[in-house]
């Protein structure tokens, strides 16, 4: 028991480090000290994505609202009877005569 407690003891320490111990593992130290790097990369990326993707989702509800209005707008704007108190506001007036069709000859 007593050399337990003396290992655990030179452990919180930081005896480790003065022993052979980082000189024989410094192949599985640099491969640990890699893969928690890649992970907060890769973290961090998945992060300002997911932060791009709320703000592109959030621009295409705004966009998406803005088309509706427009589009009610305009089928509003294009309605005969709103043309006509327009038209009446300039002076002009509905024809009461129905179109014709004008036929021409033309030679080939």
């Amino acid at each position: 028991m007593d050399s337990k407690d003396q290992n655990i003891g030179s452990i919180v320490k930081g005896g480790f480090f003065n022993s052979n111990f980082l000189f024989d593992n410094y192949k599985l130290i640099v491969l640990l000290v890699s893969i928690a790097l890649v992970s907060i990369v890769s973290s961090h990326s998945t992060d300002t994505k997911i932060y791009r993707i709320r703000k592109l989702d959030l621009e295409v509800r705004e966009l998406k609202s803005e088309f509706v209005s427009v589009r009610t707008n305009l089928m509003n704007a294009r309605m005969g009877s709103n043309l006509q108190e327009k038209v009446k506001a300039l002076g002009l007036e509905s024809s009461t005569t129905p179109p014709f069709v004008i036929k021409t000859e033309t030679e080939d």
